[in-house]
Formats: structure tokens, sequence, C-alpha cells
């Protein structure tokens, strides 16, 4: 079974550079996120992300004045049914501390880690190498999944 198959059936939770390579169709990871974003749409994968990512994605078309970018993250993040914007809450919060007093993870990151162990997600799908700050072995935290690691494999 590959990477992306073991994620049906399960929540996810999306960092905002897989937004962002999506909806920018970076050309290195196309076809992976179309895949897995295709999974999203059909139910497959039920997916959840933090207001903080709404956050991230937006800063390059505010920047650009890219209004028609804007509104199709808006559209993703507020018109998909099976993504699901998770507010940070006290709950977030207080965890969102312990991460970076544990891991020196910054504030962004624990945002997005806290969310996700929060809300349950069995998966955390990110690009972001910070992320492997934290212990692989604290059984709380998602399973790390990097936007790489859905790259076909080349047999050597």
């Amino acid at each position: 079974m590959g990477l992306l198959a073991s994620m049906h059936g399960r929540l996810v939770y999306v960092d905002a550079a897989p937004f962002i390579y999506f909806m920018e169709k970076n050309p290195a990871y196309e076809r992976p996120l179309d895949a897995f974003f295709l999974s999203m749409s059909r139910g497959e994968i039920q997916v959840i992300t933090s207001a903080m990512t709404l956050a991230e994605v937006l800063v390059k078309p505010y920047r650009q004045k890219l209004w028609s970018l804007a509104q199709k993250y808006e559209l993703i993040f507020e018109g998909t049914p099976e993504l699901t914007l998770m507010p940070v809450d006290s709950e977030v919060g207080r965890l969102v501390a312990e991460l970076r007093a544990s891991y020196a993870l910054l504030t962004p990151d624990a945002i997005h880690m806290a969310t996700a162990v929060v809300h349950g997600a069995e998966f955390f799908l990110t690009n972001d190498s910070d992320f492997q700050k934290a212990d692989p072995t604290d059984q709380r935290l998602p399973k790390l999944v990097f936007v790489d690691d859905l790259l076909p494999k080349i047999p050597k």
C-alpha cells in the first residue's frame, strides 16, 4: 500500500506549503498533490488545517495584489466540505506553548502541530523540515509526511 493510500479514511492535517504548491501549480509537486487533493475531494481523505494556514497562504496574493489567487484560496478554505478550517482556541494555545518549550518550534509551526494534535489528526502533511525537531516518539503527535515523500521513487 502506498503512502497516499494509507491516508484513506484517516484525518490528515495539511500545513500551508502543500496548499501553496497545489494552488500555485508548483511543477515539482503538481502530480502528487493533484492526487492528494483529488482523494480529498472524493471524500477518501478528511483534511483539517488551522486558521493560521489561511493567514499564511494569503500573504503573497495580498502583497502582490493577486486578488484572483486570494479568492481561489478563500474558496478552497471556505467552500470545500472535505476541508475543515480549525480555530486557534485556548486548548490549542496551551499546547502551542508546550510544543514551543519542548521542541523549540516557531509559533506558527507550533500552532499547526497543536491544532493537528487537539483535533486528532493521524497524519501531518508538510514540507517544512523544522517539524523534525519534534520527538518522533511523542505518541501524541501525528505521523509526519513530507510532500517529497509523495513523489514517485526512482529505482537506482
